[in-house]
C-alpha cells in the first residue's frame, strides 16, 4: 500500500488538511481503494458536521472571505487553466482584473507563483483548489463555456506563434517547443471539440502537428 499512500499524497498536493480528510476514509476504503476514487474525482474530502475541519472547500471559502471582491469573483475562472499559465493567458480568460486577482489570491496561498528563466511570473492552481474553483465555475454553466471560449482561443493563438518560431528557425525553439507541448494547448484543443468548434479545433490541431 506504500504505493498508493505516495499515490495520494501526490495528488493531494500534500496539503496536510487534504490529506487528514482522505485519511478518514480508510474505515471502509484501502489506500488503493482511496488513490483510484481521488483520481476518478469520486471520493469527497468531507468529515461529518461539527469536526474539526468539515471539508477543504470551506478552508478555501474562509480563505476567499479575506479577499477582495474582484479577486472572489476571478478566481472560478482560474479552474480552466491546465498547470501552469502566465499573466498574458489569465488576461485573455479572466479580463483587466486579473493581475490585481492573482495577487490577492497568491496572498492567500489560493494561487501558487513562480519566476521563470526570464523572471517572468508563472502561476498555477494546486490540484484540489482547482478542484474547488471548478466546483464553483460549474455552477455557472454559461460563464463557464465563456471562460473556456476564452481560454481555448488564446492558447490558439499561443500555438499558432509557437509554431510559426519553429518554422523560422533551422534549429529549432526551445521555448516554441515548450509552448506547443503546454497542456492547456491540449485542454483547449478538447474543448473546441466538445463544444462544436471545428474551426478552432482544426486551428490548434494544426499548429500542434508542427
Amino acid at each position: 500500500d506504500l504505493a498508493a499512500i505516495a499515490s495520494v499524497c501526490r495528488s493531494l498536493d500534500g496539503l496536510p488538511l487534504a490529506i487528514e480528510l482522505a485519511a478518514a476514509w480508510t474505515a471502509v476504503l484501502s489506500p488503493r481503494a482511496i488513490e483510484r476514487r481521488l483520481l476518478d474525482s469520486r471520493l469527497p474530502l468531507t468529515q461529518p458536521a461539527g469536526g474539526r475541519h468539515e471539508s477543504l472547500d470551506h478552508v478555501v471559502e474562509a480563505s476567499l472571505g479575506l479577499v477582495d471582491p474582484a479577486a472572489r469573483s476571478s478566481f472560478p475562472y482560474l479552474a480552466v487553466f491546465a498547470g501552469e499559465f502566465d499573466d498574458d493567458a489569465a488576461l485573455a480568460v479572466v479580463g483587466a482584473e486579473a493581475l490585481p486577482a492573482l495577487r490577492s489570491l497568491a496572498a492567500m496561498s489560493l494561487v501558487q507563483v513562480r519566476a521563470d528563466s526570464a523572471g517572468e511570473p508563472r502561476f498555477r492552481l494546486l490540484e484540489t483548489i482547482r478542484a474547488a474553483a471548478r466546483e464553483r465555475l460549474e455552477r455557472r454553466p454559461d460563464e463557464a463555456r465563456q471562460a473556456e471560449l476564452r481560454h481555448a482561443r488564446h492558447f490558439e493563438r499561443v500555438a499558432e506563434r509557437a509554431a510559426e518560431r519553429l518554422r523560422s528557425t533551422t534549429f529549432g525553439d526551445p521555448r516554441a517547443f515548450a509552448d506547443l507541448t503546454d497542456p492547456n494547448i491540449q485542454v483547449a484543443y478538447d474543448f473546441a471539440v466538445s463544444a462544436g468548434a471545428p474551426g478552432l479545433a482544426l486551428a490548434i490541431a494544426t499548429w500542434m502537428a508542427t
